[in-house]
């Protein structure tokens, strides 16, 4: 009788822990405002370009570079030159990723092209939209812990595609998606006129790629930056 009692009392404990804990996390429109808020007055909300340098996996060099160009509508596309020689080109729209090489489409892709967008998001509504695009849950919301970053996880820790942002600053720490793909923004400083990433970390099943971003500037994409026509172009 006295170890059922004390079993219980341990559950009823872990419950009124657990409902206190869910009780400190923010809503996930509450959570996306304060998002939007951090990226206005941090000079994010808007397209960027930037120059990029991509290392595969160990490599301690760069095995290609190129450009990288992010529109906060929910679009990014990167142009590479690699060592070996050729020129691939990369766009992912929301959640769909497409790409060529020397202008002839190219299937099963290493991704890339990484989405930034959510980090350029100007409100809540719009991050939250572009969260959906991505396959994320947008009304669940969830605590993670991602190296030395605690953030709240819109979309939840469950393996399926999310948001992770960081309690502290309300960047946009990490992105999930819904193929198992990780990517995270990391080496904020001041770039461009605004609070940028400087690298990220695109951790596929079978290999991590490192992007090294510099001279990151404001941008304004032509009609058709995003279109297949670049893609395809010589």
């Amino acid at each position: 009788m006295r170890r059922a009692l004390r079993a219980l009392l341990a559950a009823g404990l872990l419950l009124a822990a657990a409902s206190a804990a869910s009780a400190h996390i923010p809503d996930a429109e509450t959570v996306a405002r304060a998002a939007a808020d951090a990226s206005r007055a941090q000079g994010r909300n808007r397209a960027f370009s930037f120059a990029v340098a991509v290392r595969a996996g160990a490599s301690s060099a760069p095995n290609a570079r190129g450009e990288l160009l992010v529109d906060p509508g929910g679009a990014a596309r990167i142009e590479l030159r690699h060592d070996d020689g050729f020129v691939e080109r990369q766009i992912r729209r929301a959640s769909g990723l497409v790409a060529a090489r020397d202008g002839e489409a190219l299937e099963d892709p290493h991704p890339l092209a990484p989405p930034l967008w959510p980090l350029l998001a100007a409100t809540g509504g719009e991050l939250l939209a572009r969260a959906g695009e991505l396959g994320v849950a947008p009304g669940a919301i969830a605590l993670g812990y991602d190296g030395a970053r605690d953030c709240f996880v819109i979309g939840g820790v469950a393996g399926r595609a999310s948001i992770w942002i960081d309690t502290e600053s309300y960047q946009v720490a990490r992105v999930d998606l819904a193929d198992g793909t990780h990517v995270r923004f990391l080496a904020f400083a001041s770039r461009g006129g605004a609070l940028l990433p400087g690298t990220i970390e695109i951790e596929t099943a079978s290999l991590t790629f490192t992007l090294e971003l510099t001279n990151a500037a404001p941008a304004t994409p032509a009609a058709d930056a995003f279109s297949d026509a670049w893609l395809l172009s010589r």
